[in-house]
């Protein structure tokens, strides 16, 4: 956006984040006459076929182009410059379209690259591709080109199997890192990886699920920690106004929102709301009282600015659609309807379609 300033000089502004615009580039050319008060400035600026034009209150015109800086890259100047209108009324507001070109494709790029949306191996990858396919004509270009956006758009989606994608487990890595990452069976289902597997004779197309915990032997996380000396411990288990309604043998047993195991009757379905770890006592009550439409991610980082995403607050749960609200430390998340068993430490993964757009682990829940 070309902003012009009154008695003052023009700004441009990138809004690709509007909840954090940047001004990219500036013309002031400073006091008319240091000696005497001139009226001067910038009337009206408006970007026109490869250049700013400005009414300049006492000169006239300004006719201004932009050059590439740390926040402005040459491809990016060269993408704008072709767009072009036969006129200009300010008022039309007319419709930009960006042309297929791979000037447009580079200046993308290196809006990836200056934002960290890309991994800088990937993006050194991709403009090695691009120079390729520019070089080659016809169908061998439209297929590299076709081979380059199904690799890229590989990188952003989930794996083929829903039921086995593992996005919302490794949304917070650093998108840096993940040029270094395969995995060779995304696109397969589960039955289709078996089927392979007992065709080239292996053992495994055969074995059951892991199920919980699967890297602990024995498939338990409390098994696990009692083996290695966490041992039992009698406590009370309380209804949300602190009346006793059973005991239990440890609160680590028991996490927010789990309804099996209780070991309590109450002639109504009762869940974990909390565990109380200096005085061992474990707090249950109705699934309504798990609700919760307010989520804070402190630690939270957006990779690309939205406003609005498919909130996932736990790895089997479907999504919520939220709102997404900046904060100077993460996000907030604005919930279009309750969640339940939300709880600090788990992951808030967003997304749009199946791509990753932010994660962060939860520190609050209203």
């Amino acid at each position: 956006m070309a902003q012009a300033w009154y008695q003052g000089g023009i700004s441009v502004f990138d809004w690709t984040d509007p909840s954090h615009p940047r001004e990219i580039a500036y013309f002031d050319r400073g006091p008319m006459d240091s000696t005497k008060l001139v009226g001067a400035g910038s009337w009206s600026a408006y970007w026109y076929n490869g250049y700013i034009i400005s009414s300049e209150i006492s000169r006239g015109l300004d006719i201004l182009e932009l050059q590439p800086s740390a926040l402005l890259s040459q491809n990016e100047i060269d993408a704008a410059k072709l767009i072009h209108f036969d006129y200009l009324n300010a008022q039309d507001q007319q419709k930009l379209v960006w042309p297929a070109s791979f000037v447009v494709a580079r200046a993308y790029l290196d809006q990836l690259a200056r934002s960290n949306g890309l991994a800088s191996a990937r993006v050194a990858a991709t403009r090695d591709a691009l120079g390729r396919a520019e070089k080659l004509v016809g169908r061998q270009r439209r297929d590299a080109l076709t081979q380059l956006a199904t690799q890229l758009s590989g990188d952003a989606q989930g794996a083929a199997d829903a039921a086995k994608d593992q996005t919302y487990m490794l949304a917070r890595l650093d998108p840096r890192r993940l040029d270094r990452l395969w995995f060779p069976l995304g696109g397969w289902t589960k039955e289709e990886t078996r089927a392979r597997a007992r065709e080239a004779g292996l053992a495994a197309a055969a074995r059951a699920e892991s199920q919980e915990a699967c890297f602990l032997a024995g498939g338990d996380y409390r098994h696990f920690l009692e083996r290695h000396g966490l041992a039992q411990e009698d406590g009370p288990i309380v209804d949300e106004s602190g009346r006793e309604l059973g005991r239990h043998d440890g609160f680590w047993r028991f996490t927010r929102g789990q309804r099996r195991g209780l070991g309590v009757a109450t002639g109504q379905p009762l869940y974990a709301l909390e565990t109380r770890p200096r005085t061992n006592t474990v707090v249950v009550g109705p699934r309504e009282s798990l609700a919760r439409t307010v989520v804070g991610v402190p630690s939270g980082r957006l990779f690309v600015p939205v406003e609005r995403a498919e909130a996932k607050l736990r790895y089997q749960s479907p999504g919520t659609p939220a709102r997404v609200e900046p904060e100077d430390r993460g996000f907030r998340l604005s919930l279009d309807r309750p969640a339940f068993g939300v709880a600090p430490g788990q992951a808030a993964v967003l997304y749009e379609d199946d791509a990753v757009v932010g994660a962060g682990l939860i520190a609050s829940a209203a």
